[in-house]
């Protein structure tokens, strides 16, 4: 499964916004977690501006201390969102989108404008 940068953000903050089953999936063993670069970049970006108390950093040494697979992207993830029809303008959406694609994982997130891509989701 590959988190949206919310749903990691709910994660780390042990957020009630979470739902149970989510929560249970994201932390089964059995099951590979994968965050991918995007939202680190995009974390940064709103920690930056001050939209996010968070830093990338702070970040990083989280990824480290949980399961999650950091995943970056590559040439064929951009070929991809080049690709993709633009239902929405979030650029970090798209390459979540299409690091799904690529490695053929559910996206997990509670953003409706995913179900309109073809990809498979765990709505959170």
């Amino acid at each position: 499964m590959l988190l949206d940068s919310h749903i990691l953000l709910w994660w780390l903050e042990d957020s009630p916004r979470l739902k149970p089953r989510v929560r249970a999936a994201i932390a089964d063993p059995a099951s590979e977690a994968f965050v991918s670069f995007a939202s680190v970049w995009e974390i940064a970006i709103k920690h930056q501006i001050g939209k996010l108390g968070i830093s990338s950093d702070a970040i990083m040494q989280l990824l480290d201390d949980q399961r999650f697979t950091l995943l970056p992207f590559n040439a064929e993830d951009c070929a991809r969102v080049e690709a993709m029809p633009w239902h929405h303008g979030d650029p970090f959406d798209h390459m979540i989108i299409a690091q799904a694609m690529g490695v053929d994982a559910v996206i997990v997130t509670a953003d409706s404008v995913f179900a309109r891509y073809d990809i498979r989701c765990l709505p959170a």
